[in-house]
């Protein structure tokens, strides 16, 4: 008999991770490559990442505020 155990929720990440990729004439395209979670002391960020960005630049940006659900 298998028993399932119930799972944490997991955190939600504090950061989003994007790189751009520059256009002519065009403003930059922002693409969502991973996120980024402070570490509990908050003295680190783990950046857990979906894609690297060719340029090795990687911009973090605050997680907006989700309304909560009804």
């Amino acid at each position: 008999m298998t028993t399932k155990t119930p799972t944490a929720p997991k955190p939600r990440p504090d950061f989003e991770a994007f790189t751009t990729r520059k256009r002519e004439g065009q403003k930059d395209v922002w693409i969502d490559i991973g996120a980024g979670f402070l570490h509990a002391d908050g003295a680190g960020i783990n950046i857990i990442l979906a894609a690297v960005p060719i340029d090795g630049r990687i911009i973090l940006r605050p997680m907006p505020d989700r309304p909560a659900s009804t």
